[in-house]
């Protein structure tokens, strides 16, 4: 006499498949995000190499996109950004890379000023009042990145005097627009609290913070040494103000 699978029977059979693919799937997502990092960091390399190749072609640094949204700079070579202009978009047609990150987002990008206007005058570095507002021998990045340590715990430690940023705002996309113009509406989670990738996103100083991977969580506090960090995987590159004007003088643009 045949018997068919009984309810209990087909439920358990139901709850192993969904705990193996679950098993399956948990890897293959972490895998994926992985990889998308890695496109991620790879690109930004390429960005700061497009960036120190346009200065040493053209003497400066490109503004950034911020006005026009056509991934062009709003400035060039010997004018200086609009005002109020050094934090926007990656002006990524200017400098031939790609739109945006492995997750459809635009790249974010603050310059110096004085970074990007050529040299003019061949200053010497002389304790001249007030120093050249171009860039020159002399010029010194205003961008600080603030890079804290696991514990929240200890200050952070600061790299100052940075000439240009780059930054992705990672998979989640806090304070990001997508490479088609829209922009990410901020989560529910949103607070004062996390205050790490929303200084990444104010676009209304000179301050970027750069930490390790933390997942979304509730209870955090990113000022508050006693609670966990909450949710951070914005990816922050800088330029090398030495490297910078190294390859300005390997290109004849200063002296």
């Amino acid at each position: 006499m045949e018997r068919g699978f009984t309810l209990v029977e087909i439920a358990i059979v139901v709850l192993v498949l969904g705990l193996l693919l679950a098993s399956l799937l948990g890897p293959l997502s972490v895998r994926i995000e992985q990889q998308e990092i890695r496109k991620t960091s790879d690109q930004m390399e390429e960005i700061k190499e497009a960036l120190y190749g346009y200065a040493m072609e053209y003497g400066a640094l490109p503004c950034p996109d911020r006005f026009l949204g056509a991934g062009a700079g709003d400035g060039f070579g010997d004018s200086p950004c609009p005002a109020d202009a050094e934090e926007g978009w990656l002006p990524y047609q200017t400098l031939g890379v790609a739109p945006g990150d492995a997750w459809g987002f635009r790249y974010r990008y603050r310059v110096t000023p004085q970074f990007t206007i050529a040299d003019s005058n061949h200053d010497n570095c002389s304790s001249s009042e007030p120093p050249p507002p171009d860039l020159d021998l002399c010029a010194i990045g205003d961008i600080d990145i603030a890079t804290r340590d696991y514990d929240n715990r200890n200050p952070p430690n600061d790299a100052s005097d940075v000439p240009a940023v780059i930054m992705s705002h990672g998979k989640n996309g806090y304070g990001a627009t997508r490479t088609d113009g829209s922009n990410v509406p901020p989560p529910d989670l949103w607070s004062a609290t996390n205050a790490d990738e929303e200084e990444n996103t104010d676009g209304g100083n000179q301050r970027f913070v750069n930490r390790h991977y933390s997942a979304e969580t509730i209870n955090c506090d990113d000022n508050d040494a006693s609670q966990p960090y909450c949710a951070f995987d914005d990816i922050v590159a800088r330029l090398t103000a030495n490297v910078l004007k190294y390859r300005l003088v390997q290109a004849g643009r200063l002296p």
